[in-house]
């Protein structure tokens, strides 16, 4: 599942939750963009930076201190005596989804729009929605894959040697990892030459991340009701090894993901449907595209020479949930 931080009553969740099947994320067509009005010169933009890891290994700590630091800042800006209050509680809800995330903020941006004026989205049961940007981040995540012990050394023979292929796959996407591309970046040739404790590791880099609140009109207020997410996103594969056969304790093999993505794949009727349910009872529904984890499953390779009858069949289909 991918969504977070619920700010509702049981009543609208039971709603809800009848209504839709779970979201995945996915990458948007220009078909399927409701609207291209973002413009970041539309807004005043203010900004905080976090400074570069020291290590190349992401920490909790370091996750929580960079989140921490962007919640003191929003508030120290003091939305509500310009009358933009709810920019600081759309900012607030989005950055303590980013708790449950695991995520590493390294820029966040809150967007004060430079007019009143809020963007038309659609009617729904004879109500008006609008929606607004309210904050633009850069983040990462980084993703240990399953370590080589006893219990699988075999599957890891078996991709060394190329009968199975490793897979990555996030959300809707699955990506094949050859060992072949490892291999020739780090010169490993062998199974014995990986021992155990070696893994593989996904860094996502979150980047140009933009938020999007969607309020029903009520009388001269607004209520937020939704809010979700789109993001450009690459994700990027390092081999880390362990043995003396390893001359660096990791390599950056290739890019695995490039694109566009968003944070779910919800239909304009249905986000209508959920903004006008949750704001009928005071909530926000909050989806951000950080929220889907990384996966990796082994899968049998293309070439038929390599498996025999005897073989046992869970190779084929083993799941590893990270």
């Amino acid at each position: 599942m991918i969504f977070k931080s619920l700010f509702s009553v049981f009543t609208a969740l039971a709603v809800f939750a009848s209504s839709f099947a779970p979201p995945v994320m996915t990458a948007v067509s220009a078909e399927s963009t409701d609207d291209n009005s973002f413009r970041i010169d539309n807004y005043t933009q203010h900004t905080i930076h976090f400074p570069e890891p020291i290590s190349k290994i992401s920490t909790r700590s370091e996750s929580e201190k960079n989140i921490e630091a962007a919640i003191s800042y929003v508030k120290s800006l003091d939305l509500s005596k310009s009358g933009h209050s709810y920019i600081e509680e759309a900012c607030l809800s989005e950055l303590n989804a980013y708790k449950d995330d695991g995520v590493v903020l390294e820029s966040y941006t809150v967007l004060v729009p430079k007019t009143k004026t809020k963007y038309y989205y659609g009617t729904y049961c004879g109500c008006d929605f609008y929606y607004e940007y309210t904050s633009v981040s850069n983040m990462r995540r980084e993703t240990n894959g399953t370590s080589k012990d006893a219990s699988n050394a075999p599957l890891w023979t078996y991709w060394v040697l190329g009968a199975l292929d490793l897979t990555m796959c996030f959300a809707k996407y699955k990506v094949s990892i050859p060992y072949t591309l490892i291999r020739l970046i780090t010169g490993i040739t062998s199974p014995t030459q990986i021992y155990y404790g070696s893994h593989n590791r996904y860094v996502q880099q979150f980047y140009s991340t933009v938020t999007r609140s969607i309020y029903k009109k009520r009388g001269s207020n607004y209520v937020r009701g939704y809010q979700d997410q789109s993001s450009s996103l690459r994700i990027k594969l390092y081999f880390c090894p362990v043995g003396p056969d390893a001359s660096s304790d990791f390599y950056e093999i290739s890019d695995v993901f490039n694109g566009f993505v968003t944070a779910n794949d919800f239909t304009k009727e249905q986000i209508l449907r959920a903004a006008h349910v949750y704001s009928n009872h005071n909530g926000c529904i909050v989806y951000t595209v950080s929220a889907n984890r990384i996966i990796e499953e082994w899968e049998a390779s293309n070439s038929p020479h390599i498996f025999t009858a005897n073989q046992p069949q869970h190779l084929f289909t083993r799941r590893i949930d990270l």
